[in-house]
């Protein structure tokens, strides 16, 4: 007579493997996340400076039929038509022969280390927290 060997089978895992599997998942998100939040701040910047130089654009496109820049309440509309996300457009020291655009931030970009964006009539690019133009050009460039 044969003897029946009883086998055990295995079904699922242990402990110890999802425990690793968890660890591993856990590693990956805390790299990622960071990466993912400031991916997604530079395309808020990049959205911010895009409104700031249609704003220059338009106010220059003024200067040159009218002779000078616009002023005062006609203006509004125009900064709340283009509103980036998370940031809002106002229209600083706008004088017949100059102008400062600022794209305030708002929301999840307040504690963006870029700071307000700043443009004016002149074509100056900055940012408001840094006084060094090195790092108001890295703003803008990314």
């Amino acid at each position: 007579m044969k003897q029946a060997t009883v086998r055990l089978r295995r079904n699922g895992f242990t402990l110890i493997e999802m425990m690793i599997v968890l660890a591993v998942i856990a590693i990956l998100a805390a790299v990622a996340t960071p990466s993912y939040r400031q991916h997604l701040a530079r395309g808020h910047r990049a959205e911010a400076r895009a409104a700031l130089l249609q704003v220059a654009q338009w106010m220059e496109r003024a200067n040159t039929a009218n002779g000078e820049y616009p002023t005062g309440q006609p203006l509004e509309p125009m900064l709340r038509a283009l509103k980036p996300a998370h940031y809002t457009l106002s229209l600083t020291a706008s004088t017949a022969s100059g102008f400062t655009v600022i794209a305030t931030r708002t929301d999840v970009m307040v504690k963006d280390p870029c700071g307000d964006l700043t443009l004016t009539h002149t074509g100056t690019r900055g940012a408001s927290n840094h006084s060094v133009s090195n790092v108001a050009k890295e703003c803008w460039a990314r």
